[in-house]
C-alpha cells in the first residue's frame, strides 16, 4: 500500500501547488518538468494546445490551474449528466425498434414473434446504447488527433470494462439476498469467454504480433469478431426458439389517418392510445379538466371498453396497492427489457421519475359499459344533407367484454357510432353501406361477418354499427381489423337525383381486439389494459411539444436541489427535446438525432477530461480509467442493479457487462483503429508522422503505419484480463452453490471483487506516473 499511498500524496501536493499559483508541476522523478521546446507538441492545457471545443478562451491557459482543473471537472460531472440524459431518448428508441413484432403462418395458426431475436438485439442495438458513449469517445479522439492514436479512448474503454465487471457485478451480487442463477447457460458462457478473448487478443495485437503497430487486417479482424460474436450468439439462442416450418409471412396491417395527428399506426399503437386515453378521462373526470377532450374530442365513444368507468366504486388504495403488488410479480416472471431498466435508472437520477406507473394504475378504472356521444348539432338549414364520419378513427374491446344484448352466446358486441354532421332536422332517411376487412383479425374466426347496411331515418343523426366478437378460448396476441364505409344512398325514390351526404373525415376504423383469455384478477385487466409489460407507454413520448414542455417547464414540487438541478441540466434538456418522438417513422429518426447528441456530450467529455488531468499532471490513462471511465458507466451501475433485484433469474444483470465488454473492444477500438489504420497505410507517412513515430518504427514500416504505444495500455489490458479470469472462476463458484447472484458470501464475494478493481486502479496509475517500471 506504500506505492499507492505515493500516488496519492504526489496528487495532493501537485493540487495544493496549482492553487497556491505555481504554474510548474512536480515531475515523475521529483524535479521540475522542463519548459516546452520547440519541437515538442503543446498539451492540451498549455499555450498552443487544444480539444475539439474546448478550452473556450484563448488566454484560459494564463488561469489558476487549480481554478480550471475544479471548473473542468464540474464541466465533466456536467457532461456525463448529459449523455445521460440522451441515452433516456437512445434506450427508449432502441426499444421500439427491437420491441417490433411480425405475424407468421405456423400450419395455419398465426403465431406473433419479435422482428429481433432478443439475443441479438441485446448484443447490438442494446449493448450499444450502453456502450455509446466510449465507441464515441473512441472515434472521435482519433478523428480529432488527425489519425494518431490517444490515450483517452482506448484506456476509457478498458477501464469501463474494469468497472463493469468488477464493481457492477459486485454491486449486483451483493443487492440480493437468495442465489438467482443465469438460465441462458450457452449464451452467457459465449459472451463471457469472448469479454475475456478480447483483451486476450488486444495483448496479442500490442504486445506479440506486431509491438507498438496495429496493422489494418488486425484493426479489421478486431471489428469483425463483433457481427462474428453475435451469429454466434444467434446460433445458441435460435435452436430453442425458431419454427420448424412457415407458411407465408403476413405483413403487419399499414394504416393511414388513423388518429386526429395523421399518425400512422398498427394495432398496438390503437391500444396504447386507448390505455392512454383511458386515464386521461378518468383523471379529467375526477379534477373536472376538460382538456382532454378539447385536444381529442369526445372520448366517451372513442374506446368500447374504455370509455365509462365505475365512479360509483372507485378503487381505494388497498385495491390500488394490490394491483401495483400484483403488476410487479408479472414484470418479475415476465422479465423487462435492458433499454426499460437503463431509461428507469437514468431518469430516477436526472428527471426525478421513472415513468410514475403507480400514478397511471391508480387513476385507471375499469370500463363497465359503452355510450354514444352527444348527438351532431343540426345545420341552420333545415335540409342539409350533413356529411357522415365515424365518431373515432380507431377502437379497442377486450375480447371478453361488451354488452351482451342480443347474442345467444357469451360474443360481445362493438358497436361503432356513425354520426351525421352539419345535417338539418328534416335531413331524409339514408341506407349506409359500410364493409370490413381483415387485418390480423380474420372474419368467422375472430368477428362475424355485419350485414353491411346501416339505415338512419327521417332526422336521426346517430346510427350505431353493430359487430360481434368471437370469444374463444385460446390466447391470442391482439388483433385489429377494419370497418370502411362505402357509399350513401337515400330510402326515399323522391331523392334519388339529390345529393347524397357526404363521406368525410373519418371513414374508416381500426378495430382492435384486446385477448383478454389470460384475464384472472382485477391487476390482469389493468396490465391489460394498461399494456404495462409494452414499454413503449411509459418510455416513448407522444408530441414533440409535450417534450419541450417538458424540458423547461420548471418543477413546481420538490426539494431546493431538484430545482438548482433543473436549471444546470437546461440545455441538455432542451437539446434532449430536438429528438423526435419514438412514434414518428419506427423510431429511427429519435435512434439518429440521440446518437448524435451522445456524440456531442462526448466531444465535451473528451476534452473537459484532457484539461482536468493535465492540469492536475495526471497522465491521460489515469483520468481516463477513473473519472472518465466511472462517469460513462454510471446510469448501467443503476440499471444492472435494478434488473438483478427485479428479474427472477440473473440473465439481465451479468450478460449484458459480457456483451457490454466485448462490445467495447470489437465496435470502439475495431472501429476506430481500422479507420487509423487504413488511413496511414493507404496515405502514407507525412511530417508529422515522422515528428511523433519512434525511428524504429519507421525503419521498420517506411510506407506508414498506425502507432500506438503499447506500454500503459498493454499493461492495464494484462491485469484487467486477469482479473477478468478470476473473477469469472469465482461467478463458477457462485453458480455452484446455488445461483451467480446473491447468496450467504455475496458481500466477501462484492468486497473480493471492488478489491480486484482497486488494484487494477492502483497498478495501472502506478505504471502510468512511471513509479512501477515495466519492460512492457
Amino acid at each position: 500500500m506504500s506505492s499507492s499511498a505515493s500516488v496519492v500524496g504526489l496528487l495532493t501536493i501537485q493540487l495544493f501547488l496549482l492553487f497556491a499559483g505555481f504554474d510548474e508541476v512536480v515531475g515523475q522523478n521529483g524535479t521540475t518538468a522542463l519548459p516546452l521546446t520547440l519541437e515538442e507538441e503543446a498539451d492540451i492545457c498549455q499555450k498552443g494546445g487544444g480539444g475539439l471545443i474546448f478550452p473556450l478562451f484563448t488566454k484560459e491557459y494564463e488561469w489558476n490551474k487549480g481554478l480550471r482543473a475544479f471548473l473542468y471537472f464540474l464541466g465533466m460531472i456536467w457532461s456525463f449528466a448529459g449523455v445521460a440524459l440522451f441515452a433516456d431518448s437512445f434506450m427508449c428508441a432502441i426499444e421500439v425498434i427491437t420491441s417490433k413484432q411480425k405475424v407468421l403462418l405456423v400450419d395455419g395458426d398465426q403465431k406473433f414473434v419479435k422482428v429481433w431475436n432478443p439475443t441479438v438485439a441485446n448484443l447490438t442495438l442494446l449493448a450499444l446504447g450502453s456502450s455509446a458513449p466510449e465507441i464515441l469517445l473512441s472515434l472521435i479522439e482519433i478523428s480529432g488527433n488527425k489519425f494518431f492514436s490517444g490515450s483517452l479512448g482506448p484506456s476509457t474503454i478498458v477501464g469501463s470494462a474494469a468497472f463493469n465487471l468488477l464493481v457492477i457485478l459486485s454491486i449486483c451480487i451483493m443487492a440480493v439476498k437468495e442465489f438467482k442463477k443465469i438460465r441462458e447457460v450457452e449464451v452467457y458462457m459465449t459472451t463471457a469467454l469472448a469479454s475475456v478473448l478480447a483483451y486476450v487478443w488486444l495483448v496479442i495485437i500490442l504486445l506479440v504480433s506486431s509491438p507498438d503497430v496495429i496493422r489494418w487486417y488486425e484493426a479489421i479482424l478486431t471489428a469483425l469478431f463483433f457481427p462474428m460474436l453475435v451469429y454466434l450468439c444467434y446460433l445458441l439462442d435460435a435452436k430453442k426458439y425458431c419454427f420448424k416450418k412457415f407458411a407465408d409471412k403476413v405483413d403487419e396491417p399499414h394504416v393511414t389517418e388513423v388518429d386526429d395527428r395523421g399518425r400512422t399506426m398498427t394495432g398496438n399503437r390503437t391500444s396504447q392510445l386507448a390505455a392512454k386515453r383511458m386515464v386521461e378521462e378518468s383523471v379529467n373526470r375526477r379534477t373536472g379538466s376538460a382538456s382532454s377532450s378539447k385536444r381529442h374530442g369526445s372520448v366517451a365513444s372513442s374506446y368500447n371498453g374504455f370509455s365509462d368507468f365505475n365512479e360509483a366504486h372507485p378503487m381505494d388504495e388497498s385495491m390500488q396497492a394490490t394491483i401495483i403488488e400484483e403488476l410487479d410479480e408479472k414484470h418479475k416472471k415476465r422479465g423487462q427489457s435492458r433499454a426499460l431498466y437503463m431509461a428507469t435508472a437514468i431518469r430516477r437520477i436526472f428527471r426525478g421519475h421513472d415513468g410514475a406507473r403507480s400514478e397511471k394504475v391508480k387513476h385507471a378504472q375499469l370500463p363497465t359499459h359503452q355510450t354514444l356521444m352527444d348527438p351532431p348539432i343540426f345545420s341552420f338549414n333545415d335540409h342539409d344533407p350533413g356529411m357522415l364520419t365515424f365518431a373515432s378513427p380507431e377502437v379497442a374491446i377486450l375480447e371478453g367484454q361488451g354488452n351482451h344484448e342480443g347474442a345467444d352466446r357469451s360474443n360481445p358486441i362493438l358497436k361503432l357510432e356513425v354520426r351525421r354532421e352539419g345535417a338539418g332536422k328534416h335531413c331524409k332517411e339514408i341506407k349506409i353501406h359500410y364493409s370490413t376487412k381483415n387485418g390480423t383479425a380474420v372474419v368467422k374466426k375472430d368477428f362475424i361477418e355485419p350485414p353491411g347496411v346501416l339505415t338512419m331515418g327521417d332526422g336521426e343523426v346517430q346510427g350505431v354499427i353493430e359487430i360481434e366478437i368471437v370469444n374463444d378460448d385460446l390466447w391470442e396476441a391482439d388483433e385489429v381489423f377494419y370497418v370502411h364505409l362505402d357509399k350513401v344512398e337515400y330510402v326515399s325514390e323522391e331523392m334519388k337525383n339529390e345529393v347524397t351526404p357526404a363521406i368525410d373525415k373519418i371513414e374508416q376504423v381500426v378495430v382492435t381486439i384486446l385477448n383478454d383469455d389470460d384475464v384472472k384478477t382485477t391487476a390482469d385487466r389493468v396490465a391489460m389494459i394498461l399494456h404495462l409489460n409494452k414499454h413503449k407507454f411509459f418510455l416513448g413520448r407522444e408530441e414533440w411539444y409535450t417534450q419541450f414542455n417538458e424540458a423547461v417547464e420548471f418543477p413546481k414540487e420538490g426539494n431546493l436541489a431538484q430545482k438548482i438541478v433543473h436549471v444546470i441540466m437546461l440545455p441538455w434538456k432542451f437539446l434532449d427535446a430536438l429528438t423526435p418522438p419514438t412514434t414518428i417513422n419506427g423510431a429511427l429518426p429519435a435512434f439518429v438525432v440521440s446518437l448524435g447528441l451522445i456524440a456531442l456530450a462526448t466531444v465535451f467529455i473528451g476534452d473537459l477530461a484532457g484539461l482536468f488531468g493535465c492540469c492536475l499532471g495526471l497522465s491521460p490513462t489515469i483520468t481516463a480509467i477513473t473519472f472518465v471511465a466511472l462517469g460513462t458507466s454510471l446510469p448501467d451501475t443503476f440499471a444492472s442493479r435494478s434488473a438483478a433485484i427485479n428479474e427472477l433469474t440473473g440473465d439481465a444483470a451479468v450478460t449484458n457487462v459480457t456483451g457490454s465488454n466485448s462490445v467495447n473492444v470489437f465496435l470502439g477500438l475495431g472501429l476506430s483503429w481500422s479507420l487509423a489504420s487504413i488511413y496511414w497505410e493507404s496515405s502514407g507517412p507525412n511530417e508529422e508522422w515522422r515528428l511523433k513515430v519512434p525511428l524504429d518504427i519507421q525503419q521498420k514500416y517506411p510506407d506508414g503505419v498506425f502507432y500506438v504505444e503499447s506500454g500503459d495500455l498493454g499493461f492495464g489490458v494484462i491485469v484487467f484480463t486477469v482479473c477478468s479470469i478470476i473473477a469469472f472462476m469465482v461467478l463458477k463458484l457462485q453458480r455452484n452453490l446455488g445461483g451467480e447472484l446473491g447468496g450467504p458470501y455475496r458481500y466477501f464475494v462484492g468486497a473480493g471483487f471492488v478489491f480486484m478493481w482497486m488494484m487494477y486502479i492502483i497498478l495501472s496509475s502506478l505504471v502510468s506516473e512511471k513509479i512501477i517500471k515495466t519492460s512492457i
